[in-house]
């Protein structure tokens, strides 16, 4: 599962089996995404830029939303 998503969704508790290193030992290797997201974005394996929008970009116009749910 993808524990951002987790946070995102704001569960009220996760529960695991295993740690992430007991897991990478059979294969299931996600402890480089722990260490990707300590590093700065020009140093990561994957490249990753910010690319800004013209107005009104999709945060100006969530902004004007009155039906929206807080998170």
């Amino acid at each position: 599962m993808c524990l951002a998503a987790l946070y995102w969704a704001r569960v009220e508790r996760i529960y695991f089996s295993h740690t992430r290193v007991e897991a990478a030992k059979i294969g299931f290797d996600d402890n480089f995404l722990y260490e990707e997201m300590t590093l700065p974005l020009e140093k990561r394996s994957i490249p990753i830029q910010c690319v800004p929008v013209e107005s009104p970009d999709a945060f100006t116009l969530w902004e004007e939303v009155t039906h929206k749910t807080h998170y």
